[in-house]
């Protein structure tokens, strides 16, 4: 696997894994489609403000996704894969949005009555990886330190 960024490969590798979150998004939204297994998400993830929902809201939240897709990419080195497949995920719905007029979703959120995609559980898995391993990343002394000073 091609890991260093430095590589004559490592945006070929990149393009490859954009290409690949896409058609492997696409091609189970077509299968779930087929199944008769899709509901047209014209919200958000997770069926999250609907058309009826406060635009502003709505604009809040598109705007806080900028800023990840942003903060991704400022670390783009380290994150490289992570901002790779967000930013597919994030463009394979909005390929949905503008050839359907809303998001296929198909796969059911166990206890809940709401569906989503594969798209929106990757989008979901990289924002846990990143907000993880931004946590790792704080020394252990400034923790200590932060302890100390609440006492």
């Amino acid at each position: 696997m091609i890991r260093n960024a430095k590589s004559p490969y490592f945006k070929f590798w990149l393009v490859g894994i954009f290409l690949f979150v896409i058609f492997l998004d696409q091609v189970s939204k077509n299968w779930a489609q087929n199944m008769n297994w899709v509901t047209i998400n014209s919200g958000i993830s997770f069926s999250f403000f609907q058309p009826e929902a406060d635009h502003f809201l709505l604009l809040v939240i598109l705007l806080l996704f900028f800023m990840f897709v942003f903060y991704l990419l400022k670390r783009f080195s380290q994150f490289s894969f992570l901002s790779t497949v967000f930013v597919a995920a994030a463009f394979s719905n909005i390929l949905d949005r503008i050839l359907f007029s809303g998001v296929r979703d198909w796969l059911l959120i166990p206890g809940l009555a709401l569906k989503n995609n594969l798209a929106d559980w990757l989008m979901f898995l990289v924002v846990i990886v990143v907000i993880k391993d931004t946590l790792r990343r704080v020394p252990v002394e400034e923790k200590k330190h932060e302890y100390k000073n609440t006492l």
